[in-house]
Formats: C-alpha cells, sequence, structure tokens
C-alpha cells in the first residue's frame, strides 16, 4: 500500500466519524426535545384532570342543595359558595392567591401530583320558571342554572388549567 492510498483511507475515516458524530449530536437532540414536550403535555393534562375535578365537585354540591342557595354580590367571609352573574372580575386572569381567598376548595385529596389544591366558584346564572305565572315564578318551580369555573395547576405552578360548565337542577 502506497503512502497516498493511506491518506486518503485516514480522510475518509475521519470524514466518516465526522458524520456519525453530527449524526449522534442530532438524535441526541431531538429525544431531549421530544422527552420535553412529552413532560409538558403530562403536566398539563394533570393539571386539565384536577381542575375537571374540582368542577365536578361543583356540581355535586349544586347537586346536593334542597333549596336553591342564596348568590352574593359580596362575599364577607370567603369561600363564598354562589355568586350572583357578573360581580366577579375575568376568572381567567386570576392568581392562585386570588382563587385561594375567592374559590372554594377541592372537597378531598386527590391521588395526582399537584403542587396545590384545586378551587371551583359558582355563580349564579338565572332562573328559568317552568311557565309564566306569577303564583308559579314566585314559588321557585323551574330550573336553576349555575356557571361553576374551576383552577388546578399540576405538578409544578407552570401548568394551570381552567376549566368552566353550565350546570342546570331543579329543587323542587
Amino acid at each position: 500500500m502506497n503512502m497516498k492510498t493511506r491518506g486518503i483511507t485516514l480522510v475518509v475515516c475521519l470524514v466518516f466519524l465526522a458524520l456519525l458524530s453530527i449524526l449522534g449530536v442530532s438524535a441526541l437532540t431531538s429525544s431531549t426535545f421530544h422527552e420535553k414536550m412529552t413532560a409538558n403535555t403530562l403536566q398539563r393534562e394533570v393539571a386539565f384532570q384536577a381542575a375537571d375535578t374540582a368542577l365536578r365537585d361543583g356540581e355535586r354540591w349544586i347537586d346536593a342543595q334542597i333549596a336553591a342557595p342564596t348568590a352574593v354580590s359580596t362575599c364577607t367571609t370567603p369561600p363564598c359558595r354562589v355568586w350572583q352573574a357578573g360581580v366577579l372580575p375575568d376568572l381567567s386572569t386570576q392568581s392562585l392567591a386570588w382563587w385561594q381567598i375567592n374559590g372554594t376548595p377541592f372537597s378531598s385529596a386527590l391521588g395526582l401530583n399537584i403542587a396545590n389544591t384545586p378551587y371551583y366558584i359558582i355563580e349564579f346564572i338565572l332562573f328559568a320558571p317552568d311557565n309564566l305565572d306569577p303564583a308559579t315564578t314566585a314559588t321557585g318551580i323551574g330550573t336553576y342554572f349555575y356557571r361553576i369555573t374551576s383552577y388546578a395547576v399540576g405538578p409544578t405552578t407552570d401548568s394551570q388549567s381552567i376549566v368552566q360548565s353550565v350546570y342546570a337542577t331543579r329543587y323542587n
């Protein structure tokens, strides 16, 4: 083998090693990126599940009432259970501290890895009487509509979820 052939072989091997190194670094970067995406998706899903559980807790509370609860426009001793519609600020922009003061905490322990207790707020939207007879309207016979909004965080407070539903029930 002459000297020229050995030199070309060395150059080809070095280029091949450089290409393999680039492919290895690219695969490592890609898998790290996908791992971060998966972790973020998991945190978002845990926050959503916690918020949905708190939402269902609020619905169960409304369902357990024998008579329509009184809605308040101001709350002197938080947390207040039912608010009048239109008196609360935009709930999607409120901080965790605001929810801790004004919201109702979830009533039991969750089996989720979350950084904080989920909270919910119930707002009375409207009463729809069964008919327009004043006697029927005065007795409260009809359907009551409530908006329930819940807030929860995931494993870190960076992952937050707000879920909302409208719940209808009858008390008579």
